[in-house]
């Protein structure tokens, strides 16, 4: 009797864990996207080039998947949190040129006609999480994350904000520590939010002095992971698997960091902000290691599909984007050509890319490797197979539109090797007074100031083949490029967003229960059009 009931103990606890290996192993992935903020190039470990980067997490958590060499988001955060949401250029929702959704902003990404990502993630039954920042419009409950596919917002709305007060105007005052973060600047206002979108469809909205008091000279860096982390611990991956995306400040300015932090910076930096900006940077380390040891505690690591992408190039406040060109808001590549990875189950790992890839194309990867249909915008592609089993030849990209307004006055396209610049690639917005261009108009194109270049001999753009001196094949390479140019400003661009402000509406002041940090009142941003 007794072997009986050890037999049959045996066999049934045999059984179980095979079930619960095949359930496991045939259930859906998560997916976390990471993102960063004008992170250039040239900061990030595995790129540097001037030994003043240090992110061994980050360089360990890419060698387990694909580095993309070639990766291009924008010149700008919105543009290119537009695009990554979408699966589209960005001149398709009006967000050409040097664009930023401004605080206040009374319009943001346009409403589409086709799900954007976290759309399409709650419709593949996923439980969808945006922490950190958001930046693509904020004036309504319809422009909020909550209103665009995310079940749960904790973050900012704007562009950026004081990493310890979470004032959109930081004080100039460089202290590392929050003891002395008050901002007195009537203009300033609270910009951390957090959201939850109930099943009846109403937002619960925590309370801004119950936010500001649970939240004030704590590092940005720091919130945002450990609410990440608290999602991925606390969520139910066995009732619905989780999509979250993080959305790091970092290393965005103001240049605010942690002495723990500095304390990790390589010695020997001997420019401030470059210091500072590195600190930055090992904060975000630091918070891409927390996210990634709480998916490792939960046991949930192996079935989850890590993202990691920069928005833009970087600020001249610090940041590098050597060897390349140029940095943020410019078109040359150091505006536009970021850091990117992906790992996770099925991909290759250890191994670098160097295909073409943008921004647009992690939507539609997302959905191929996850084996769900995609209903995004055509611009992006899929590039599953690409990561998943090996390199096809062709590269399942073959273009790259950089920017593109509907005069040429600034544009950019990328072909295998070659990249067109037409106009001035550093103009910070498109002429929004200039007609379009038809094909009947060629002679009015500024084709006279195009410079081509081979990005593989000279990534630093430095010298240009489209000149008195070029050849046969570079001209006729040129004027090739030149006329997909046209081919696109011609077709679905939509007109250039003009962003008007309303801060006043946009600000709500909030009276305190008592007297906090010398304040008696705030004001914090919210949404005021419903």
């Amino acid at each position: 009797y007794q072997r009986r009931v050890r037999g049959v103990s045996i066999s049934t606890v045999m059984f179980l864990c095979a079930f619960l290996l095949c359930a496991a192993a045939s259930a859906a992935p998560n997916v976390v996207v990471i993102v960063a903020d004008d992170l250039g190039y040239n900061d990030i470990g595995y790129n540097n080039q001037d030994g003043e980067i240090s992110t061994p997490f980050l360089d360990s958590l890419s060698e387990q998947g694909v580095r993309m060499s070639r990766f291009y988001g924008a010149s700008m955060c919105s543009p290119a949190r537009a695009a990554l949401v979408t699966g589209r250029y960005p001149f398709r929702e009006g967000l050409q040129g040097a664009k930023a959704i401004p605080s206040g902003a009374t319009m943001g990404l346009p409403s589409s006609s086709t799900p954007l990502l976290p759309e399409a993630m709650k419709e593949a039954g996923y439980d969808t999480y945006l922490v950190g920042k958001w930046h693509l419009g904020f004036s309504s409950w319809k422009q909020a994350p909550t209103g665009r596919g995310f079940n749960y917002f904790y973050g900012l709305s704007g562009h950026g904000f004081d990493y310890f007060t979470h004032m959109n105007s930081p004080s100039k005052q460089r202290s590392r520590d929050g003891s002395s973060r008050v901002t007195r600047n009537a203009a300033s206002t609270f910009d951390l939010s957090e959201h939850r979108l109930l099943d009846s469809g109403k937002i619960n909205e925590t309370g801004a002095e119950e936010l500001l008091r649970g939240t004030w000279g704590v590092h940005a860096e720091r919130l945002f992971s450990s609410r990440a982390s608290q999602i991925i611990r606390t969520h139910d991956v066995t009732s619905k698997p989780l999509f979250l995306m993080v959305c790091y400040t970092n290393p965005h300015s103001p240049l605010q960091v942690l002495d723990e932090d500095l304390e990790k910076v390589p010695a020997g930096i001997t420019n401030n902000r470059r210091r500072l900006l590195s600190g930055l940077v090992v904060s975000l380390d630091h918070g891409v290691k927390e996210i990634v040891t709480a998916l490792k505690d939960r046991g949930i690591y192996e079935n989850t599909l890590v993202v990691f992408v920069g928005d833009n190039g970087p600020s001249m406040m610090g940041g590098s984007a050597a060897p390349l060109r140029g940095g943020k808001t410019t078109i040359w590549e150091g505006g536009v050509r970021i850091p990117a990875f992906v790992v996770g189950p099925g991909i290759k790992s250890n191994v670098t890319s160097h295909d073409l890839y943008h921004m647009s194309d992690v939507y539609p990867t997302i959905a191929g490797l996850l084996g769900i249909p995609y209903t995004g915008g055509k611009d992006g592609v899929d590039q599953s197979k690409n990561l998943r089993v090996g390199f096809s030849s062709p590269a399942p990209r073959q273009e790259v539109i950089v920017d593109l307004d509907r005069s040429l006055e600034r544009s950019a396209i990328i072909q295998h090797e070659y990249k067109l610049i037409v106009g001035d690639p550093e103009l910070r917005e498109a002429d929004i007074n200039s007609p379009p261009v038809s094909l009947r108009n060629l002679t009015s194109l500024p084709f006279s100031s195009a410079q081509l270049y081979n990005l593989v001999e000279d990534p630093g753009e430095s010298r240009d083949l489209y000149s008195a001196s070029s050849t046969k094949k570079n001209s006729a390479i040129a004027l090739f490029l030149y006329f997909r140019l046209i081919q696109y400003a011609t077709g679905d661009v939509r007109e250039p967003l003009v962003f008007q402000r309303r801060m006043e509406r946009a600000v709500e002041t909030v009276d305190l229960s008592a007297e906090f940090q010398g304040m008696t009142q705030v004001k914090r941003l919210r949404p005021w059009l419903d």
